[in-house]
């Protein structure tokens, strides 16, 4: 697994994972009604250090 800073392009693959979490209400203290692009720029904000990981999770033998 290659772990590596996230960058906009990563974008989709993010707000596939933090839009239902954000959406829920119970992990985050943001609106939950924040557009996508409102918690892109929250996420990816240059005060902020998030990651992107690649590869598979399958233990090797």
């Amino acid at each position: 697994m290659h772990i590596r800073p996230a960058h906009m392009n990563d974008a989709p693959s993010i707000w596939r994972i933090i839009g239902p979490t954000i959406r829920a209400g119970e992990t985050y203290a943001l609106d939950r009604d924040m557009t996508e692009a409102d918690a892109l720029a929250y996420w990816l904000g240059g005060d902020r250090e998030a990651f992107a990981a690649k590869g598979s999770l399958r233990r090797q033998r």
